[in-house]
């Protein structure tokens, strides 16, 4: 049986929005209200993303701030967590 896909092109958007939306994909999908996805999608401003079992111990934060990359609020509720910083 053939799975039909949708094809997704969501332009440049902040880190927050493009995380937020794989999230409600992802939840529509698993509800089975929606076909599997392939999504296309870009950064504006840029931003550090980083997956499950990624944390910001691996990431040079004061380059990360050079570059102005954008954190989300977990990854800045990490980064306190590790750095005792704000």
């Amino acid at each position: 049986m053939t799975k039909i896909w949708r094809f997704l092109d969501t332009g440049k958007n902040p880190g927050v929005y493009n995380m937020a939306l794989d999230e409600a994909i992802l939840e529509i999908l698993e509800q089975g209200k929606t076909a599997p996805s392939l999504r296309l999608y870009q950064w504006s401003p840029a931003c550090l993303s980083l997956g499950r079992n990624q944390g910001l111990k691996t990431i040079n934060l004061g380059l990360a701030q050079n570059w102005a990359l954008m954190l989300s609020d977990d990854q800045m509720a990490e980064k306190q967590f590790y750095t005792g910083t704000n």
